[in-house]
């Protein structure tokens, strides 16, 4: 009778333990002395509905990504992480024919905006509301996913077209593809991620399915990193930035108007 008790009450801790944990790593994760994931920060910012489109960029140059909230035209962007916009920016038409991108687009270490409507992605350099360069790539068709990261390293931005489980990457804005990558399987349940996994100054794919993401470092197209955050999390979005200027990537997730980045260790 004693040893049932002793089992039962270990069977109860451990069904307490997995229901408050926020999430969990299949390689193990960095973190605080309570051994769970370190929190690298949480933010309370936007309304979380569907009228905000949330946007993560380097608004200042100061080397860390921050985040915007998208409201028709008008993208209010947090610069320190209090919460309050620093800077209103209007761009677009902000109607359902503008998707927005962010992306370093001329190299000068500061993230700015695109609107594209169908294959043309009107870019604009430097926060004064006209673009600067008018990019033509892919079809635009339903069909392309329009992806945007430095794909080999020269500090600049470019577009990548996602047609199923194909990527095609553009290095040079020429409106020709350089690099073709295959990853995932590019149905309904995968979702596309970009970001520097590893810091060395080149983006890269990863595959969400639902709260597993599977990370590529170095276009080969095998998964070199998995994160799991386990199910009894559950986000509304996960977000890309390198919150804390070290040069790598991590991944935030939203839930609402909350937003919670982790650190994780491959």
């Amino acid at each position: 009778m004693q040893k049932a008790a002793f089992y039962l009450r270990i069977l109860l801790l451990v069904l307490v333990i997995t229901a408050v944990l926020p999430l969990s790593t299949a390689h193990g994760a960095s973190g605080g002395s309570n051994g769970l994931p370190e929190i690298i920060f949480k933010q309370v910012y936007g309304t979380g509905n569907s009228e905000d489109q949330y946007l993560v960029g380097d608004w200042d140059g100061d080397g860390r990504d921050n985040l915007a909230v998208r409201r028709g035209d008008a993208t209010l962007m947090d610069l320190n992480f209090d919460a309050i916009p620093d800077l209103n920016y209007v761009y677009g038409f902000g109607n359902d024919e503008d998707e927005y991108l962010v992306g370093d687009w001329d190299g000068d270490g500061i993230d700015n905006l695109a609107v594209r409507r169908g294959s043309a992605t009107l870019m604009d350099f430097d926060y004064d509301g006209f673009h600067d360069l008018d990019y033509n790539y892919g079809f635009g068709n339903d069909e392309d996913e329009y992806l945007v990261g430095d794909w080999d390293g020269d500090g600049i931005d470019n577009l990548a077209v996602r047609r199923g489980n194909s990527v095609l990457m553009d290095y040079d804005f020429d409106g020709f593809h350089n690099l073709e990558q295959v990853f995932g399987r590019g149905n309904d349940e995968d979702e596309y991620l970009v970001g520097d996994w590893d810091g060395d100054g080149k983006d890269n794919l990863a595959v969400r399915r639902g709260n597993l993401i599977l990370l590529d470092i170095n276009f080969d197209s095998n998964p070199d990193m998995r994160l799991d955050f386990g199910r009894a999390f559950r986000a509304s979005e996960f977000l890309v930035g390198d919150w804390n200027g070290e040069g790598l990537d991590r991944i935030a997730v939203r839930r609402g108007n909350t937003i919670v980045a982790f650190r994780f260790d491959s």
